[in-house]
């Protein structure tokens, strides 16, 4: 979806040179919540993407090839339900997986999931707890809940 993305020419972060410029960010997590961290080879898993990217770049209508690259992209909503729909951090692992090479996926790919059992669900967190920001001593231990697959 990159290759057609309407900003695929902006460059929003960038890493090297000898001053990056780092990010950093704070968001509480709740027992219910899965975190997430992949590499492209699962968003961009379909193997025809270089075929369908030259057929846009010949395409006058870009808006129907866009539609036909949307169809095979995996999707926010296709990664969500996986992981929910799966009863262990290590089942939704491999529900990913599958997901790519159902789609005829032929890069690598990296899916990190991780889960706080220990920590309150959203619904019953404290006010305070919806915007508090871990410090090096209360960050989650995530060694129990810590699935990698790499692929």
């Amino acid at each position: 979806m990159a290759r057609v993305h309407t900003d695929k020419s902006t460059i929003s972060r960038a890493v090297g040179g000898s001053n990056p410029d780092v990010e950093f960010t704070s968001v509480p997590i709740f027992g219910d919540d899965v975190v997430l961290f992949t590499s492209d080879g699962l968003l961009d898993a379909y193997d025809r993407s270089r075929e369908l990217y030259q057929e846009y770049l010949r395409a006058d209508d870009k808006e129907a090839v866009e539609a036909k690259i949307r169809e095979h992209v995996v999707t926010d909503d296709e990664i969500r339900d996986r992981v929910l729909d799966a009863w262990t951090l290590e089942e939704a692992a491999e529900r990913l997986l599958e997901l790519t090479q159902k789609r005829g996926g032929t890069d690598n790919f990296s899916v990190v999931l991780f889960a706080d059992k220990s920590r309150p669900a959203k619904a019953e967190a404290a006010d305070s707890d919806l915007t508090r920001a871990f410090s090096d001593d209360d960050a989650p231990d995530l060694d129990s809940d810590e699935t990698v697959l790499d692929e």
